[in-house]
């Protein structure tokens, strides 16, 4: 096989990705233009897991300065402005909300909090301030919506508490791709713990 091989990975949200790259027949080159190939995977897998570490800058709810924090903290009196990456994640999530018929809810994080899940690695998970409930109610999910108006994604009222868990990583995945494709690189298995690729 004359490919070369170059797997890089990085630590981010909670799990390990990993990038495999491939220059077709590069191997089978003298040696300088492998070291050629070699730098040119490397960079653009580098770049790649740049855009991993922003989705997690981002939307990671162990994030203290995340947009997702933000969005928890107070997203019931200022929306976040989404660009182009960002609708497209949300659009995917309020879709995939809608056609499991509400199954799927990023409306997680105090219950996945109070099960445990957020105990590991010494990480603290931002979960917001809980809403005011009056005496005899019981579902904090119950006092605010999330809505996205255009680019604008706000909260009705204090109380959901998001995450998004496997959905951001699929999304780091997906814009890592695009760094990958827009490089010229069009062959590469990347994925994330292995739960997402």
């Amino acid at each position: 096989m004359d490919d070369l091989v170059l797997t890089l990975t990085a630590r981010a949200m909670g799990t390990r990705f990993e990038l495999v790259l491939v220059a077709p027949g590069a191997r089978g080159q003298d040696e300088a233009e492998r070291q050629r190939a070699t730098s040119q995977l490397r960079a653009a897998g580098e770049a790649a897991l740049e855009q991993i570490h922003d989705t997690e800058r981002r939307w990671s709810l162990f994030q203290a300065t995340s947009r997702l924090t933000r969005l928890n903290n107070s997203g019931h009196e200022t929306p976040l402005v989404l660009d182009l990456d960002d609708l497209e994640l949300w659009q995917t999530v309020l879709e995939v909300r809608a056609a499991s018929g509400g199954a799927f809810d990023p409306d997680v994080a105090r219950a996945m909090h109070a099960a445990g899940f957020h105990e590991d690695a010494g990480r603290h998970a931002e979960l917001g301030p809980r809403p005011e409930l009056e005496p005899d109610d019981t579902d904090a999910r119950a006092t605010g919506e999330l809505q996205l108006d255009g680019r604008h994604l706000r909260l009705t009222a204090p109380g959901p508490c998001l995450d998004l868990g496997g959905v951001a990583k699929g999304h780091a995945l997906d814009v890592a791709a695009r760094e990958l494709e827009e490089a010229g690189f069009a062959a590469a298995l990347l994925h994330a713990g292995t739960s997402s690729v």
